[in-house]
């Protein structure tokens, strides 16, 4: 085998990998647990992270201990340079020759549809706009009373300043998706600034995701240390709507 490109998606709900060839042919392919440093630790993630390789191997029938040739991984965890290296550094210490070319990048959007649905989304939006309107630095013709309420009665505030706390220092996507829920239930209610709030302009088209996202991660890796661009399977995705959104 010449080349073989891998590609781990390593969410904290579990982890994937699949190694493809130079035409981008799948090879192998393996599921495990999840890989989040912070959650289970750095040598226990690069156990992991390990055994989903040498799965992957075994499935491709290639002999044990193969090098990839270009590694690509999102994890869950790995949100700075510092972790990146340290998590390559200890990887390659456990074993050298797991793979010439290594790329580690966080899953940042992992959470943007799939865990939240597109709920932290609208309540981001809502509390920026929210920010924008109470600061005066966008007009806005209708009494913000109702989502004040709204918000500083979901977060237990008393004042917009407390959002700084949920924001940052106990950052929890789930907890800031909620707020939606709330938030849809003024809209029912005929509010007209949850309503506004609500709508946005353009096009929207909604697919699902056939395959693992480790497909993507083999694919940047291939793009990132050899140039190469593998083509995208015809049934990665399947048409689910589309949506016409206008103000």
């Amino acid at each position: 085998m010449s080349v073989i490109f891998g590609g781990v998606d390593g969410g904290t709900s579990g982890s994937r990998i699949v190694l493809l060839d130079e035409k981008g042919q799948q090879l192998g392919f393996a599921e495990g647990p999840h890989t989040n440093q912070w959650q289970v630790g750095l040598d226990e993630t690069v156990r992991r992270l390990l055994n989903l390789i040498d799965m992957a191997i075994e499935n491709a029938r290639l002999p044990p201990h193969t090098s990839i040739t270009h590694l690509c991984m999102t994890l869950s965890g790995v949100d700075t340079v510092d972790t990146e290296k340290s998590l390559i550094r200890a990887m390659r210490t456990a074993r050298p020759n797991v793979a010439g070319g290594i790329t580690i990048c966080n899953d940042a959007m992992g959470a943007y549809m799939a865990a939240t649905d597109g709920r932290y989304y609208i309540s981001h939006l809502v509390v920026k706009k929210f920010l924008e309107i109470e600061d005066g630095l966008i007009p806005w013709e209708y009494s913000m009373d109702k989502i004040r309420k709204i918000v500083f009665d979901y977060f237990e505030i008393q004042n917009q300043f407390g959002l700084l706390y949920h924001f940052y220092e106990v950052f929890n996507k789930g907890k800031i998706a909620g707020l939606c829920k709330t938030l849809a239930a003024g809209f029912q209610n005929v509010f007209a600034e949850t309503q506004t709030l609500f709508r946005w302009q353009g096009i929207l088209n909604l697919v699902r995701l056939q395959l693992s996202a480790s497909f993507g991660a083999a694919r940047l890796a291939a793009r990132l240390h050899a140039g190469v661009s593998l083509p995208c399977p015809p049934d990665a995705t399947v048409p689910m709507d589309r949506l016409v959104i206008s103000l």
